[in-house]
């Protein structure tokens, strides 16, 4: 067997095995589990954001519904179709979610929502001041950290 025969036969080894890696990164997410009872909660009508090195990810500002102080640890929401100005009402659990990619495994918190109980148009009150808010009117791949984007 001479070499020049040997070149295409390890190009297309190696393009089979590149792409069994590659589609071995394919994302999967687990199923969301609550890690607390479900209760009332208010959430905001303003979402916020956060840096997570070169990207960021949106948050949703959520209280309980007796608490004063607004907390942003979530970052996804299941069983409610979110519209940035409403505020809502919900009965529902913080809950995890499992996220892997390229076997690296990530925990999200988000909520379970259950029931919505009123759904409001308005400014939600008592919101942070000094962080960032995300604004209705950028698209949703628009990432705010680069000023390339305006």
């Amino acid at each position: 067997m001479n070499t020049k025969s040997i070149i295409p036969i390890r190009i297309i080894l190696l393009a089979f095995i590149l792409g069994g890696l590659l589609a071995a990164c394919k994302r999967v997410d687990r199923d969301p589990h609550p890690i607390e009872p479900y209760e009332t909660y208010v959430i905001a009508s303003r979402r916020s954001y956060m840096s997570l090195g070169e990207s960021f990810c949106k948050v949703y500002l959520v209280r309980k519904s007796n608490d004063t102080e607004w907390q942003s640890d979530v970052r996804w929401l299941e069983g409610l179709d979110y519209e940035d100005g409403t505020e809502y009402q919900v009965i529902a659990a913080k809950a995890e979610k499992t996220i892997m990619i390229c076997y690296s495994e990530t925990t999200l918190k988000g909520m379970i929502v259950k029931e919505v109980l009123s759904k409001t148009k308005k400014e939600s009150d008592g919101l942070p001041e000094g962080i960032w808010y995300w604004d209705p009117s950028w698209s949703e791949d628009y990432n705010p950290f680069f000023a390339s984007n305006n």
